[in-house]
């Protein structure tokens, strides 16, 4: 079932400590399927996933409501968001560049709306519920609701603000979650409307950026002075 695995081995990236297992050999076919569409879904046309968004947001965010301890579906539901936020899904136009005629923009625009009243829903209780989660469920979370739809990230400003900041803190320990809230911060900061939103809580991520900028710093510093060392050494 979604939430197979014995508990060791691969398991914990795929299931929380609250979820019990019992078919290692579906857990592993589960993360490679997984791993498989995270490669592939992002490289192919997207209008071929956008014609089915909405049904397998359906059925996903059911899985991951039954199973809410199994990171697996979390990050399921990443890589449809994000084809969906990536061809502007959620923005009104039909995700396939407008082919099919004004009445498929109309059908198209009419479900993209039922998928982000849906996805918004799932992933305010996202936000609730992420403050409990651990570990690599709390990872795969916060990389969720780090690719959050644009409108969903201006309507909830503040928490999205402190889910960043968390995930730059927890980024130290784990770079690809460091990668996803600063790839989500140029996103959003680079949007008029959410920058506006978001520019009273720059305050309080300053700090936790603070520390990245260091080690670029020292990184740049060391690399500066190998080349100096090099250039020396040949003279």
């Amino acid at each position: 079932d979604g939430g197979g695995g014995d508990g060791d081995g691969a398991a914990p990236l795929a299931v929380g400590a609250e979820t019990e297992g019992a078919n290692a050999a579906d857990l592993s076919l589960f993360l490679a399927l997984i791993e498989f569409c995270d490669a592939l879904l992002p490289t192919v046309d997207r209008s071929h996933l956008i014609h089915h968004a909405h049904l397998l947001s359906v059925d996903l965010v059911d899985l991951a409501g039954a199973y809410p301890h199994v990171s697996g579906f979390y990050k399921l539901v990443r890589i449809v968001v994000d084809v969906c936020e990536t061809c502007g899904y959620f923005d009104g136009g039909s995700g396939d560049g407008g082919s099919g005629g004004s009445g498929a923009v109309v059908a198209a625009s009419a479900d993209a709306e039922r998928c982000y009243s849906l996805l918004g829903g799932f992933l305010r209780a996202l936000l609730e519920r992420v403050q409990r989660f651990k570990d690599e469920l709390l990872a795969a979370a916060m990389q969720l609701l780090l690719r959050a739809p644009r409108r969903f990230v201006g309507g909830e400003a503040m928490r999205m603000a402190r889910v960043a900041r968390h995930a730059l803190q927890m980024g130290h320990a784990f770079k690809p979650l460091a990668t996803a809230a600063l790839d989500a911060l140029e996103r959003w900061l680079a949007h008029a409307e959410l920058y506006a939103a978001l520019r009273p809580r720059l305050p309080e991520l300053l700090p936790t950026l603070h520390a990245y900028l260091a080690l670029s710093a020292k990184a740049s510093d060391r690399a500066g002075a190998a080349r100096a060392d090099r250039a020396a050494g040949q003279v």
